[in-house]
């Protein structure tokens, strides 16, 4: 079940630079090196690649130690296009997306135990309790490790907003078969049967903008918030730091 939306950061009045390095700063992360397992949440188009991949490569250079994100939209497509030319057995898009996760996670257990990874982050939706229950249940064989589970949601409500950077996507060719190309619209590779079909698909996608699915209060982690539609990529990574004690 999920739990109550926690509350949206305060907008940062002077961000600093998350592309700043500071040898202090390092010192002070190199004598108790802390990893994260970051799973990104937050409809479709409202920033989590962008945040994601400017998250990874402010730690990468605040800390000198390898951040990665694994995208899952990347992997379910390849999933979808190859499928077809290699079995006669049809791949749906449902078990296009139940292979992507689990493959998400199978990658992020073995970077975590990797030398040199300090965070990987999920680069996907998080629209069912599974991908939590997958994450925490990583986090957990690597938590002598030091490894912490956060979560990361971008928040947009406005779903006009939302409709227009998928659109824009779509027009710039840079959609992917696994990616809708408006809030109305499902992913050209689903179908009728796929899950939660029965339900109109904007509806659905509004459902999904209001109720994801969030750790519950007994997982005890951290649940990050930030406002994508008025902050500024840069300015949502800035808070994220601040938050995991980063800056």
């Amino acid at each position: 079940m999920d739990t109550k939306a926690p509350s949206l950061n305060s907008h940062p009045s002077a961000p600093a630079n998350p592309d700043s390095s500071d040898l202090n700063l390092r010192h002070s992360l190199n004598e108790k090196q802390r990893n994260f397992l970051i799973q990104m949440s937050g409809a479709p188009g409202s920033g989590k690649s962008t945040t994601a991949h400017l998250l990874a490569k402010a730690i990468d250079k605040m800390t000198g130690h390898s951040a990665v994100v694994i995208n899952h939209d990347l992997i379910k497509s390849f999933f979808l296009t190859t499928f077809p030319a290699i079995t006669t057995t049809p791949t749906s898009f449902d078990d296009s997306a139940k292979l992507a996760y689990r493959l998400d996670f199978m990658l992020a257990e073995d970077m975590m135990a990797s030398q040199g990874k300090t965070t990987v982050v999920i680069d996907s939706v998080c629209n069912y309790r599974e991908c939590i229950d997958s994450g925490l249940a990583t986090v957990r064989k690597f938590s002598e490790k030091g490894w912490e589970y956060k979560y990361l949601e971008c928040r947009v409500e406005d779903v006009a907003l939302l409709d227009g950077r998928l659109r824009d996507r779509a027009g710039a060719g840079s959609a992917m078969p696994s990616q809708r190309t408006a809030v109305g619209q499902r992913p050209a590779a689903s179908s009728s049967g796929d899950r939660d079909c029965g339900e109109n698909s904007q509806a659905l996608f509004e459902k999904w903008i209001r109720s994801p699915a969030r750790p519950a209060e007994e997982d005890g982690a951290q649940v990050l918030v930030v406002d994508s539609k008025t902050q500024t990529p840069e300015e949502c990574v800035t808070y994220v730091l601040k938050e995991l004690g980063l800056l």
